[in-house]
């Protein structure tokens, strides 16, 4: 039988990061593609919630971002 670490209310505490709670965190942050956010959720101390939202941006919204990054490096 495999030794399985035990997780504990230590395991998500934001006094102490542990390796478990960085994992997760950096997985969840490797998850957003290519737009989003990580929200992490604490109550009373422990991370209860680690949120990952992708967001799909429309092909207008993209146009009109590039068109303006492009228009401010246009003078450099």
């Amino acid at each position: 039988m495999a030794h399985q670490s035990q997780i504990t209310f230590d395991t998500y505490s934001t006094h102490t990061i542990s390796e478990t709670l960085l994992s997760e965190i950096t997985e969840a942050i490797k998850n957003v593609s290519p737009y989003g956010s990580v929200e992490i959720y604490v109550q009373d101390n422990i991370v209860t919630q680690i949120t990952v939202r992708n967001i799909k941006k429309t092909t207008q919204n993209k146009k009109s971002e590039s068109s303006r990054v492009n228009t401010r490096y246009a003078g450099i």
